[in-house]
């Protein structure tokens, strides 16, 4: 077996948790970075960009309507969104089997500081 195919990592090398925690993070921070591009965009177009006349500015609930679609909306569909993914997608791990897996490959490992210096 060469180096580099000793080295390479595939996706089964890794344990089922962390494959879904880093599945589920990925998701929420996509979501999140789509979000924050919306508002930024949206609110500067709109908002800090446009010749403001206060006997014609557009509100939506009592709000400035850039402030509604560019702020307001994406952050209420975000967590909506992320509610519902909370809910209904995100996967309970058993984490006692990752306990006993590492309890039983502990043999292998080093001593910890304490022991070793009793033996000393």
């Amino acid at each position: 077996m060469t180096q580099a195919s000793r080295n390479s990592t595939t996706i089964e090398d890794y344990d089922p948790v962390f494959v879904h925690a880093r599945r589920e993070a990925i998701v929420i921070l996509c979501l999140w970075i789509v979000c924050l591009c919306w508002t930024i965009l949206y609110c500067y177009r709109h908002g800090y960009n446009a010749e403001v006349d206060p006997e014609n500015l557009a509100i939506v609930w009592g709000i400035p309507a850039w402030v509604f679609w560019g702020v307001m909306l994406p952050w209420m569909l975000a967590t909506l969104f992320s509610i519902v993914f909370c809910l209904f997608v995100m996967q309970d791990d058993d984490l006692s089997a990752a306990a006993r897996a590492l309890d039983s490959d502990e043999s292998g490992r080093a001593e910890p500081a304490s022991e070793t210096e009793e033996k000393r």
